[in-house]
């Protein structure tokens, strides 16, 4: 295999008639995801400071080339000259030469001819001169820059979709916003203390484009048709683009409408209402009660799963669980029996009076069957065998309202009334303006509070309303996104660095040793509870091409796998790092690479969804490559007054999975999941959704296709199981893992393609990574981690001046905007899927013993510590106001340091900016059997 390096990459030339391999599939829609707000253009001051900085930056950097020579050849001269003069003269000069600063000036007279003598001391001399010159401009530039830029900042926080998101947030941030609007520029005392916080939520509303209320507007548009010759994008003559355009991304989002906002009640709050409702008196015999998850009769016992739900991370919800077996006995299996053909569940009143008539019993002793039956019932309850049913499905959009209508038909109008005009007051903020929001997001979190503790519960720590804001109708792109063929070759590099699949492959493996081939395992939760220990046992394959783990023999086709990820990293690292910037990977590259992936990495279809802002040139820079599925379009597809996004997503599935297709929907209190039944059958726990009932499927090993698959037993037609969702799996129960990877496609890193090496700097190293590109498309961005004393450096520096961060870039070869990352731990062993949803099955207690939640597992904690991790954090070096934050901001990061070039660069345009995000689908059938 060879690459091919150049600097910059020019397009990678389409195949013939622009054709790509007939295999790769590109989605015919585009996920639009762009900032709700402007970054306001750099002023005067500010465009000056930056060019300061950078002539600034080039004379650092010309010192330092010339200091190792000069510093020589002064050594050179100290022994040949007298010992006066030596130590007068030469032994200062290197000194400052070695030390990077200027010589003062009574030894700047002693030098006499010497720079005429020594060329690159004249050289030296003069680069310092101006450094001095530059760093007297730049420090008292430094001051107008500041005052600009705060100025800014005023203008944004006062800006109307700013004012709507920090509403939501926190009352605490509301008013540090609020309080930066209102000061224009000139903040107090409490203005200054609380700048770096709300400049870092302005920084979020005008950099990042994760969907949150009004930081982000979500759209779509169709993919450009193939025969059309679109009319370019121009940018107007007086230089002042309307905020519909976006010329780097061909994107006009004229005919798109205007945003519109839908706020809805968080999930986790209505359930936790209804859950506060049912525990009133003589409540829980009246509310309707269903089957608990995965109950299923075995060997004489019952077997089922008992559910705790937690909140995580964020309030992120996390679903812990056990297994519970209990005896089977004539009264429970008339339950049984009677509750599985009943999806809207039965009161157990109902169910205590049916025993009761059915004890067969004489008259006088009636009171004693019912009490009996009262008893048992009451039992089940409390050991969760029988679990409330909500009044309406979690999808349904009235949730809020359906348990309000309960309440008051259960005996609590009063508190009824307060739900529903709770309900009214959380649509009715979608219209409120910036200045009346914040009053009202506190009379709803009031009202959720309140609702609450008359029930006696109290209010998980979370926001009380969720927004989405969208664009109601399709944009237009003016031409495609990427290159088909550049999209065709990272198709295939994600397959390869899949870590997914790999997983996948390790659960065929562990289902074949336990139950043999051709085999299949009723009770999904029991198997992946065995397997919750992890894969220690087998071997997999690292990034690298690395076999770790187990002996290779237990998995052979992994060694093929290993081999050519091996051959591939080689390969494009051959000639990186040659200047230092950039890695591209070769088009022949990745065709080999294409043709060479192991059969079995084919056996299932895989989609992926690519994550990608344009620089001005036209290129995509990724941010993320994600499993595909439509799942980033999943939650807003409801949302667009146009159907048309919906149709193509829906259609575009059916054509990757032409045969029976079950969707998997669970939404355990996230908003999130939130999301339509696009084609074939739900799947799930909730009956009254209809489709196949969760605890009726079965896996199987498929000898055809030597996969594990899940399949209706009573059909026996394979299933492809839909997941859309955004939970994952550690916060999921273990029996639902099959689902969530049937079709799997994870996250796909490709850093590790890079070039590498370590450089020294001020305070210690960093190992720098090139640049990574494929064709018009940059893979990767470089970056920078830091050892301990290079970031200890680095933090003792406090606020630093705009030209003591030159000094920073200069040594380390920074651009003038970067952003701050934690760096991340990578895992030697992947974990099980499922594993962090394992837990111990647990025998069946006495009804009188109140079941507690088990121990959390090992993976909640990776979850949570991956959920709080510090987002990245965006920086301008040259920027008075940003360097007066870095101390805040480096505080946040509490682990090793990295740091990465901002690509496309966000801010010191010259005229407002808006952030643009594209998300490309790209699917891979499964390869003919």
């Amino acid at each position: 295999m060879t690459t091919t390096r150049q600097s910059p990459a020019p397009p990678v030339s389409p195949a013939p008639g622009g054709r790509v391999a007939p295999e790769v599939q590109v989605a015919p829609y585009v996920l639009i995801r762009r900032t709700a707000v402007d970054l306001p253009a750099a002023g005067p001051a500010g465009r000056h400071l930056r060019r300061l900085q950078d002539q600034l930056v080039d004379r650092l950097v010309e010192c330092r080339a010339l200091g190792p020579e000069l510093t020589e050849e002064l050594y050179r001269l100290g022994g040949q000259a007298p010992t006066a003069y030596r130590r007068s003269v030469l032994l200062p000069l290197r000194r400052d030469v070695h030390n990077d600063r200027s010589p003062a000036s009574d030894l700047r007279v002693r030098l006499g001819d010497l720079p005429d003598r020594l060329p690159a001391l004249g050289r030296w001399l003069r680069a310092r001169a101006e450094i001095d010159r530059l760093t007297g401009a730049v420090d008292a530039g430094s001051a107008a820059a500041l005052a600009e830029e705060r100025v800014a900042l005023a203008a944004l926080c006062g800006s109307e979709p700013f004012g709507r998101a920090v509403a939501l947030t926190s009352p605490e941030l509301l008013a540090a916003v609020q309080r930066t609007a209102s000061r224009g520029g000139a903040p107090d005392a409490r203005g200054r203390k609380s700048e770096p916080t709300v400049l870092r939520y302005a920084l979020r509303a005008t950099t990042r484009t994760s969907p949150l209320s009004w930081f982000t507007i979500v759209g779509w548009a169709p993919w450009p048709d193939t025969e059309a010759v679109p009319a370019p994008l121009a940018s107007p003559p007086d230089g002042a683009l309307p905020i519909h355009l976006d010329l780097a991304a061909g994107l006009d989002v004229t005919a798109a409408g205007e945003p519109v906002a839908l706020t809805r009640p968080p999930a986790s709050l209505v359930a936790s209402l209804f859950l506060a409702g049912t525990s009133r008196p003589d409540q829980t015999l009246r509310t309707p009660h269903r089957l608990a998850p995965g109950t299923r009769v075995q060997d004489g016992h019952v077997v089922f799963y008992r559910e705790h739900p937690t909140t995580g991370a964020d309030g992120m919800p996390v679903i812990r669980e056990e297994r519970v077996r209990m005896p089977l006995r004539p009264a429970l299996a008339a339950i049984i029996r009677v509750l599985r053909a009943a999806p809207d569940g039965h009161p157990p009143a109902e169910l205590v009076a049916a025993l009761g008539r059915g004890a067969a019993r004489p008259a006088t002793d009636a009171a004693e069957a019912e009490r009996l039956a009262r008893r048992l019932v009451t039992q089940l309850c409390d050991e969760r065998l029988l679990i409330p049913v909500p009044p309406s499905t979690e999808h349904d959009p009235a949730a809020l309202a359906a348990v309000a209508d309960w309440l008051g038909d259960t005996g609590a109008p009063a508190l009824a009334d307060q739900v529903r005009h709770l309900d009214r007051d959380i649509r009715s903020l979608a219209d409120v303006d910036a200045a009346r929001r914040g009053p009202l997001v506190r009379r709803i979190d009031a009202g959720w509070h309140e609702a609450l503790r008359q029930l006696g519960a109290a209010a998980p720590a979370q926001a009380p309303v969720t927004e989405d804001v969208v664009l109601p109708g399709p944009a237009r792109l003016t031409r495609r996104p990427a290159d088909t063929a550049d999209l065709t070759a990272l198709t295939s590099l994600a397959l390869l660095f899949d870590e997914d699949q790999v997983l996948r492959r390790l659960l065929r493996h562990r289902f074949v040793e336990r139950y043999g081939p051709g085999a299949r395992c009723a009770d999904l939760g029991q198997f992946f509870a065995e397997i919750g220990a992890g894969f220690d046992d087998l071997p997999t394959v690292t990034p690298e091409g690395a076999l770790v783990g187990g002996p290779i023999a237990r998995v052979p086709e992994l060694a093929q796998l290993a081999t050519l990820r091996r051959e591939v990293v080689r390969a494009v690292r051959a000639d990186g790092g040659n200047d230092g910037v950039e890695t591209v990977v070769g088009a022949d590259l990745v065709a080999e690479v294409a043709a060479a992936l192991p059969r079995w990495l084919r056996a299932r279809p895989v989609s992926y969804a690519f994550f990608g802002q344009h620089g001005p040139d036209g290129s995509l820079h990724l941010n993320h490559v994600y499993g595909g599925w439509g799942r980033f379009t999943s939650r807003f597809l409801d949302l667009f007054g146009d159907a048309g996004m919906r149709a193509a997503v829906a259609a575009q599935l059916r054509r990757v999975l032409p045969g029976r297709v079950a969707q998997f929907r669970p939404v355990h209190g996230f908003n999130a999941n939130l999301h339509p039944l696009l084609l074939g059958e739900d799947i799930g726990d909730d009956q009254r959704l209809g489709g196949l009932d969760l605890a009726s499927v079965e896996l199987v090993h498929d000898l055809a296709g030597d996969q594990i698959r899940l399949r209706d037993p009573a059909t026996g037609d394979l299933l492809d199981v839909l997941y859309l969702g955004f939970l994952s799996p550690p916060a999921l129960p273990a029996r639902v893992a099959a689902l969530l990877g049937d079709l799997g496609s994870g996250e796909v890193g490709l850093r590790h393609l890079a070039a590498t090496r370590t450089v020294a700097g001020p305070g210690g190293q960093a190992v720098v990574s090139d640049r990574l590109r494929c064709g018009r498309v940059v893979l990767a961005r470089r970056s920078w981690r830091f050892d301990e004393g290079a970031e200890e450096h680095l933090r003792g520096l406090g606020s630093p001046s705009v030209a003591a961060a030159a000094a920073l870039r200069a040594g380390w070869d920074l651009p003038d905007q970067v952003f701050l990352n934690q760096g991340g731990r990578r895992d030697g062993q992947p974990p099980a899927p499922g594993h962090a949803a394992q837990h111990p099955g647990a025998q069946a207690r006495q009804p009188s013993e109140r079941p507690s939640a088990p121990p959390p597992p090992p993976a909640i904690a990776g979850l949570r510590e991956a959920v709080a991790r510090p987002k990245p954090q965006f920086v301008d070096l040259a920027s008075p106001l940003h360097l007066r934050c870095v101390p805040r901001w480096l505080g946040r990061i509490t682990g090793r340091l990295v740091v990465e070039e901002a690509l496309p660069r966000p801010a010191g345009h010259d005229r407002p900016h808006r952030v643009t995000e594209l998300v490309v689908e790209t699917y891979l059938p499964a390869a003919p059997r």
